[in-house]
C-alpha cells in the first residue's frame, strides 16, 4: 500500500508558548522525525506543510530529512490547510499526519488506511481515545467524511500541551524499556 502523506507542521503551539513542537524532543528525537519514520514504509511520497509561523524554523528539517518536498501553507487553521494542501498534491489517497503524533507507529497508519480503503468514503478520520488527533485520509472529496476509532491505543495523541509532552516522554520511556 503507497500513498501521498502531508506531515502537518503548521501550528502556532500557542498552549505552548509558542515553541516549534514538530522540533520538540520525544525519547531524543524530534517529533517530526518519529513521525516522517511511522510513514516512510507506507508513503511512496511526503510533504511536510508548514506555516508563515513555523516555515523559518523548519527550512533545516526539510533540507535535512529530505522530504519529496515543503510547502507553506497559509496556517489559518488545520482543515483549512488540509484543503488548501489536497490542491496543491492531487494524489490519492492523501493522508494527513500532524507532526506532533511523536509516539504514532506504522504499524497503527497502516491499519487506518486499510480500514478506511474498506468503507470507501471521501474522507476518512481516525479517533483515538480522547477524540480525533487530526490524523486524516482523503480518498476523493472531502465529502462524505467518516470517523474510525482506534480507542485502546494509549500512545495516539496529540501533544498540545506541556503536560501532554512529559506524557509522551514517559510512555515513550517505558515503551523502550
Amino acid at each position: 500500500m503507497r500513498l501521498a502523506a502531508v506531515v502537518m507542521a503548521g501550528g502556532s503551539a500557542l498552549r505552548m508558548g509558542g515553541v516549534v513542537k514538530p522540533l520538540l524532543p520525544v525519547c531524543g528525537v524530534p517529533m517530526i522525525v518519529r513521525v516522517l519514520s511511522a510513514l516512510s514504509p507506507i508513503a511512496d511520497s511526503v510533504v511536510v506543510a508548514t506555516s508563515p509561523s513555523t516555515t523559518p524554523f523548519l527550512k533545516g528539517v526539510c533540507s535535512l530529512l529530505r522530504p519529496d518536498s515543503c510547502i507553506e501553507l497559509a496556517g489559518s487553521s488545520y482543515p483549512a490547510d488540509m484543503r488548501l494542501a489536497s490542491l496543491i498534491i492531487t494524489k490519492r489517497p492523501l493522508l494527513f499526519v500532524p507532526a506532533d503524533t511523536p509516539l504514532l507507529t506504522s504499524g497503527v497508519l497502516e491499519g487506518f488506511v486499510k480500514a478506511s480503503l474498506r468503507m470507501g468514503k471521501g474522507l476518512v478520520t481516525l479517533l483515538g481515545r480522547s477524540g480525533p488527533v487530526g490524523i486524516s485520509i482523503l480518498l476523493d472529496h472531502f465529502n462524505p467524511w467518516s470517523n474510525i476509532t482506534l480507542s485502546d491505543d494509549s500512545s495516539l495523541f496529540n501533544v498540545n500541551t506541556w503536560s501532554d509532552y512529559v506524557r509522551a516522554n514517559r510512555l515513550c520511556s517505558m515503551q523502550r524499556s
